[in-house]
């Protein structure tokens, strides 16, 4: 996690005004307006079970932090909805006021450990005609 400073703008306040006895002064010292950029940590890894042959729905709303702002929403690519069987790595933004932005990648990995359920019919025994013993 890096973070550091822009440098937004820098300003000269000057100050001037006389005393009791109308000797002036004047002072003056900048300003110096700055901008954090934001964190984000993303989050653990994600192991989700198949729900069906087209994978599974995950879900997941990571969250950066900004000095400024508070918690930003992060964007990430795939967003969060149905994953295909396999390992997919998802790649996340957040981006604050000023443009500046932190990114993190986790891992979205769909199995399929469920096993089938086999349902065999049940079948009468039968007796072929042609092996009766009278």
């Amino acid at each position: 996690m890096v973070r550091y400073c822009a440098v937004w703008r820098v300003s000269t306040i000057s100050r001037a005004g006389p005393d009791a006895h109308n000797n002036t002064g004047t002072a003056s010292f900048a300003v110096e307006v700055t901008n954090n950029a934001p964190t984000f940590t993303a989050p653990a890894n994600i192991v989700a079970e198949a729900t069906g042959a087209n994978g599974a729905t995950v879900s997941f709303a990571p969250m950066g932090d900004d000095l400024e702002q508070g918690q930003i929403a992060a964007v990430c690519t795939p967003a969060a909805g149905v994953f295909a069987i396999g390992t997919t790595t998802v790649s996340c933004t957040v981006t604050d006021n000023a443009g500046e932005s932190a990114s993190g990648t986790f891992s979205v990995t769909v199995e399929d450990t469920t096993k089938p359920t086999v349902t065999v019919p049940t079948i009468a025994p039968a007796i072929a005609a042609g092996d009766r013993k009278s």
